[in-house]
């Protein structure tokens, strides 16, 4: 399955059971993962019926990632995190 930015649109507004975005999980974990090389990012969340959710993310696929990512913070109007995004892109 190839991967694009419009991939992720629907992930990105999920909430877990404590109310946080999974996407702005993924991005702090991919955030974490660019700043000590790691090949890879997780998350993952548990439900109130017991059961796990897991998400995993090569470093290939950080960049189209941030790019979904960004929009996402756009439409949220959250203008440090954009930044923070687009630097991120640039290290990328």
């Amino acid at each position: 399955m190839e991967i694009d930015v419009d991939s992720f649109s629907d992930f990105l507004g999920i909430k877990n059971p404590q109310g946080l975005y999974l996407g702005d999980l993924l991005y702090l974990r991919i955030k974490d993962s660019i700043d000590k090389k790691k090949k890879k990012a997780s998350i993952y969340s548990k439900s109130n019926d017991g059961s796990i959710f897991v998400c995993s993310l090569d470093s290939d696929h950080f960049h189209i990632f941030l790019q979904a990512y960004l929009k996402m913070c756009e439409n949220r109007e959250e203008y440090e995190i954009c930044s923070d995004v687009l630097n991120l892109i640039e290290l990328k």
